[in-house]
């Protein structure tokens, strides 16, 4: 906690003294009662007890915790260290990026830079490497910051991104699948088109199903079970074939289905 109130304090370019004074104002103000010293009167703080809770020699007593987090406009959370910001977070993507893509772990490409590459390419942003040195990422100066924000705000303004980052205690890894998420879904939104829409009107739900429950339902269910769900399978794609021949064609035409998969044996046989 004296970690992030150092860093905060600097956030405003506040002194200690500056910071001690300013504070003193803002309670004074608000007049918190978790603050009043037993005669009516507003606790103050020293320059020397903001020394003291920054290197950690006194620990910042629990009545200050609010007043702190509504100065600095965070959470208390935040302000002790086991939430974060958007800055933290982005933090995050930069790291991971860098040490997958350029770093100690490259050329092994994790699910997020895969999203984040997939997304640039989307977008018609450059990738982060051929905009900066890698020296600029791996301190994530203050461009570095700003591109990734500019790129990626969206995170932070976007339900349910941005109650799950912003107001939640995750650990980094489970803040990164989110993150991961929040871009793949972006993505298809931004490359949604007729058919895939229809596609998704119709065939999700039974996908997801299939997705989720394949392991379970081929080796726990009964034949009838299995093939009821085949059934409604198979009728959701006709479903979707039917429609498909209404559907104006895709634009931007990239994918080709491969040629080994175009025809099953059971195909041939008919």
């Amino acid at each position: 906690m004296s970690i992030r109130l150092k860093e905060l304090r600097k956030g405003k370019k506040l002194s200690q003294e500056e910071f001690a004074q300013k504070f003193n104002e803002f309670v004074r103000q608000r007049n918190p009662i978790e603050l009043h010293d037993g005669k009516g009167n507003v606790k103050q703080i020293t320059y020397s007890a903001v020394s003291r809770w920054e290197n950690g020699s006194v620990v910042i007593p629990s009545v200050y915790y609010k007043s702190l987090a509504d100065f600095f406009g965070v959470t208390v959370p935040y302000l002790q260290g086991i939430s974060y910001d958007a800055n933290d977070i982005l933090m995050f993507v930069n790291s991971d990026y860098f040490d997958h893509a350029l770093g100690s772990n490259a050329p092994y490409t994790d699910k997020l830079t895969f999203e984040l590459r997939k997304y640039f390419e989307t977008i018609g942003k450059p990738m982060p490497e051929t905009k900066f040195t890698i020296e600029e990422l791996a301190g994530f100066t203050d461009d570095v910051k700003k591109y990734w924000r500019e790129n990626l705000g969206f995170i932070f303004k976007e339900e349910p991104y941005k109650s799950y980052l912003l107001n939640s205690d995750l650990s980094k890894t489970e803040i990164l699948n989110i993150v991961t998420d929040a871009i793949e879904t972006k993505k298809l939104r931004i490359t949604e088109t007729p058919i895939s829409k229809a596609f998704d009107d119709i065939c999700n739900n039974d996908l997801y199903f299939w997705k989720n429950n394949k392991d379970n339902l081929i080796r726990f269910a009964s034949k009838s079970d299995i093939q009821g769900a085949i059934n409604h399978l198979q009728q959701s794609l006709n479903a979707f074939s039917d429609k498909l021949k209404d559907l104006p064609e895709n634009k931007d035409i990239t994918f080709k289905f491969p040629n080994g998969l175009k025809a099953t044996d059971n195909d041939k046989h008919q």
